[in-house]
């Protein structure tokens, strides 16, 4: 009872989003309050199972344990170039990332081994029904993000960005609920009711980026499955609710804006230039914040607009093969999860989605559900 309930809470306090950020030093470390539940339950599974799941999974994530290895090897390298200060605040960055992966690997042995499927299920739809009813209330109560500019958001307006306070995180959750709802093995109308709601909210983040992973993940999914009258109806569903959802006055809300294309391009050169200087071994996991020509404090300061670019910058060329490899290896281990790993490795292209905390967490904690 006492993992089921701590496992419960864990996705309660995650369906806080943003609203349950605590920042420390000016913003240059951030934590949330479902991760101190997550390093509980954590170690609570790590004094029961010792070091069991590690061994039984290093054979079929081998791979991982080598990223491991060289991004802490490249971390180390780089972290004579960098102060104090600097080294720790990028060395949190890397830890979490490690947690998290370690949490999975603890969290499918405990469901595969007690049979906890059901507990799995329940939080996963305790955190639908809550993001369900906190993004219907934001986009009706709360749809200008403004004035929040200054702590770094961007100024999202009449936009459904729910507490994720940015709309291409929202659109990669609403996107991922939705797949793992159609692959979902139910059968019922409420299934149904909350796959059209789910939709109408990933066209309601207005975010371009996810309306192109969206169709083309659906392409991939439906089309491997031979539904081709399906592929043609969510098309053209998908097409109509573009037309038919509200759009007020706003640049937001224009499909044909172009200041993010020009602003992505910039830092997709910005981050060219930074890889260039260490294109091996990069530079360091994650010592973008001060490797960057001017020192950035904002939510996107120790990020660029990309996944793949910030695993180029910190791990160079080797890093980013590891990664793929990494991703690769999911995906052959479980193959429903091809999907969720391509719709998101679109949105990565354009966005840090992979490597955000929200998406790592919901993504590797509903593996074990397909």
């Amino acid at each position: 009872m006492y993992f089921n309930f701590l496992f419960y809470l864990i996705f309660l306090f995650f369906s806080l989003g943003q609203i349950g950020r605590v920042s420390l030093l000016n913003g240059q470390v951030n934590f949330y309050l479902y991760e101190v539940l997550m390093m509980v339950f954590f170690l609570s599974l790590f004094f029961k199972f010792r070091f069991i799941p590690f061994t039984i999974y290093y054979k079929k994530l081998k791979i991982f344990f080598v990223l491991c290895l060289f991004m802490i090897f490249s971390f180390f390298v780089n972290s004579l170039k960098y102060n104090f200060l600097e080294n720790l605040v990028a060395f949190l960055y890397l830890k979490r990332l490690f947690f998290y992966f370690s949490y999975f690997i603890y969290l499918f042995y405990w469901v595969k081994k007690e049979r906890k499927t059901k507990v799995l299920f329940g939080g996963a739809f305790i955190f639908v029904l809550v993001t369900l009813f906190t993004s219907l209330m934001q986009y009706f109560f709360y749809p200008d993000l403004r004035n929040l500019f200054y702590l770094g958001w961007d100024p999202h307006l009449y936009r459904m960005f729910g507490v994720f306070f940015d709309t291409g995180v929202a659109g990669a959750v609403f996107g991922m609920i939705l797949i793992f709802l159609y692959q979902a093995k139910i059968n019922s109308y409420f299934k149904y009711f909350l796959i059209i709601i789910f939709l109408i909210f990933l066209v309601l983040t207005f975010s371009r980026s996810v309306y192109l992973g969206f169709l083309l993940t659906s392409f991939f999914i439906l089309f491997r499955q031979r539904k081709f009258k399906y592929l043609l109806v969510s098309i053209f569903l998908f097409g109509l609710l573009i037309f038919v959802v509200p759009k007020p006055n706003g640049e937001g809300v224009n499909l044909l804006r172009v200041f993010s294309i020009n602003s992505r391009v910039k830092n997709y050169q910005q981050a060219i230039d930074l890889w260039r200087g260490n294109w091996l071994i990069g530079i360091g996991y994650n010592h973008i914040r001060y490797g960057r020509e001017s020192f950035r404090i904002g939510n996107a300061g120790a990020s660029y607009h990309s996944s793949f670019l910030i695993i180029l910058v910190t791990g160079g060329v080797v890093g980013l093969v590891g990664w793929l490899g990494f991703l690769a290896t999911l995906v052959r281990q479980n193959k429903k999860i091809a999907s969720v790993i391509l719709f998101l490795s679109i949105l990565s292209l354009f966005d840090n989605i992979l490597l955000h905390p929200f998406v790592l967490f919901l993504l590797l904690s509903v593996i074990p559900l397909l």
